[in-house]
């Protein structure tokens, strides 16, 4: 081999060495790699939202519906406090009122009711306060 082509062939190794090295240095000419060899994932520059808190805790349970109207059948009667109501939709109340009302079993009635704020054990069915009662 001539002096020239081995003076060209060293150039050229120099060099692919020099790109080699350039390559994992990592600098402005291209991505920073990281241990696994895989460009870092890019940061957002946008800030991510936060979550405020409320400037107080609610009063009153966030379930509670108010009052309603319902419209139904009797199935356990008596004068109270607890009555068993089936509804025309098929949902079964337990009706809790202290009036001393006289309900018959059978009974078609609309009812006014509450979501309970207590516990009473009157039966299955979901518990509500009876506040009003008008024949169905």
């Amino acid at each position: 081999m001539s002096r020239v082509a081995r003076t060209r062939r060293a150039g050229a190794i120099l060099l692919l060495a020099g790109f080699a090295l350039a390559g994992c240095a990592g600098g402005a000419g291209g991505p920073d790699l990281n241990g696994t060899g895989s460009p870092e994932p890019s940061l957002s520059s946008t800030t991510p939202p936060t979550i405020t808190p409320p400037a107080k805790p609610p009063t009153d349970p966030s379930d509670l519906q108010g009052t309603i109207w319902r419209t139904g059948t009797v199935t356990t009667g008596g004068t109270g406090p607890c009555y068993a109501f089936l509804t025309d939709d098929g949902t079964e109340l337990a009706l809790y009122s202290e009036a001393g009302l006289a309900l018959t079993a059978g009974e078609k009635l609309t009812v006014q009711v509450s979501p309970a704020s207590f516990t009473a054990a009157c039966g299955p069915g979901l518990l509500v306060q009876l506040l009003n009662v008008k024949p169905g």
